[in-house]
């Protein structure tokens, strides 16, 4: 993926005139989000709102069960190792069991999945576009939303300020 100059322009001036209350959510680590947005940083949120970096730079991070983690991953990865065309990325706090280049395992790649959580909850599967990811933590975009609504700049004498999505 690549994010084009042009945009990076919008975000940079969107952010401006709001004042530093821009923040971008995503399934991404910060890091890539990072990658992709360079030279420009913003607030971010990622992992699907496990991490968190606030306007001031801070970073949140919402606890997990990192063997329970590496054991799910592992049992993905010899999935993942046996099926060609499916490939396992690892996340700080994820996995992402990915079957882009075999739409036909999608049913199978969901059933893996949901083997391979069960008993570790409060780890959750989620859907997206040709990829099954395993989030370590029940925290959600939603929930990051909330925490950057009440810091500043995205509070206005004590009031959160309205969301735009």
């Amino acid at each position: 993926m690549v994010v084009s100059a042009r945009a990076k322009q919008i975000l940079t001036a969107l952010d401006s005139a709001l004042g530093g209350a821009l923040a971008i959510i995503s399934g991404r680590s910060i890091d890539d989000v990072d990658r992709l947005l360079a030279p420009c940083r913003f607030a971010v949120a990622g992992i699907h709102g496990l991490m968190r970096r606030d306007t001031r730079g801070r970073r949140h991070e919402t606890s997990f069960d990192r063997e329970a983690l590496d054991g799910i991953s592992r049992n993905l990865q010899v999935f993942a190792d046996g099926v060609s065309g499916v490939w396992l990325e690892k996340k700080p706090g994820s996995v992402a069991l990915h079957y882009r280049q075999r739409p036909d395992l999608e049913v199978l790649c969901r059933e893996k999945a949901s083997q391979a959580v069960a008993g570790h909850e409060p780890a959750e599967v989620l859907a997206g576009k040709m990829v099954i990811e395993i989030k370590a933590a029940a925290r959600t975009k939603a929930d990051a939303v909330v925490d950057f609504m009440g810091e500043p700049p995205f509070t206005v004498d004590g009031r959160s300020m309205r969301v735009m999505m």
